[in-house]
């Protein structure tokens, strides 16, 4: 007749239940590495996609300020191990970076059109018959295209002079026989620049003697901002 032994029973279940132990730990263990290995690619992928954004962020600002269209659609530009795109809202650009299944997006600020458009008065000069001005320039200096909307001009003193018409290069931009008062936003012809070339303001005339004032000359560009210059007249 056999005898159950008690302890080799207990002996058996403990070293059983220790190596369930171990295989679960090592399970465990397992998983635990898998992820810290996935942790660290996607870590590694959305550093990557941090630095493509930020050539993306580069790539704009140079178009920009080399006045070209810095717009790029998807499925974007290729750079280093990934691709960027860029967009335009308003005066927002977006630019997303992908690496992988990594993305990264950051917005910065785009210069205005006015922060883009110099306006130089010093050969400013008032024709002989005292009522008109001519010889102002301006130019684009970033952007791909700036554009005048309207026009504001303000002179000091003010005896109820009129501005008639103002004429750019060729195109006449503004006409209006009864004339404007000082102060008066005139919705003028919009007037485009695509190029860094200067644009000369030949003709702003008025009704009467602008001899020795000063006046203050407004552009209201098409994204809403504005930009000023002042300078005297004599004749």
């Amino acid at each position: 007749m056999k005898t159950f032994n008690k302890k080799g029973g207990i002996s058996t279940i403990a070293a059983l239940l220790t190596l369930l132990s171990l295989v679960a730990m090592g399970a465990v263990i397992s998983y635990l590495v898998s992820a810290g290995e996935e942790s660290r690619a996607n870590h590694f992928l959305s550093t990557q996609a941090m630095y493509v954004t930020q050539g993306g962020i580069e790539h704009a600002v140079k178009k920009i300020y080399d006045g070209e269209d810095e717009i790029i659609v998807p499925p974007g530009k290729a750079f280093g191990n990934g691709s960027f795109t860029v967009s335009r809202s308003g005066l927002t650009l977006t630019v997303t970076g992908t690496v992988g299944d990594a993305v990264r997006v950051h917005k910065v600020d785009s210069p205005t059109e006015a922060d883009c458009t110099l306006i130089d008065v010093t050969n400013a000069n008032l024709s002989h018959d005292g009522k008109t001005v001519a010889s102002i320039t301006f130019r684009k200096i970033c952007l791909a295209t700036i554009t005048i909307d309207k026009m504001l001009f303000t002179w000091v003193s003010d005896n109820a002079e009129r501005l008639k018409q103002i004429k750019i290069e060729s195109s006449t931009i503004y006409d209006n026989p009864a004339g404007a008062p000082s102060g008066t936003l005139l919705d003028v012809a919009d007037y485009t620049v695509l190029n860094g070339n200067n644009n000369v303001i030949n003709k702003i005339e008025w009704n009467s003697d602008m001899e020795d004032k000063t006046i203050t000359m407004t552009f209201t560009m098409a994204d809403g901002t504005t930009k000023s210059a002042t300078f005297e007249v004599d004749d």
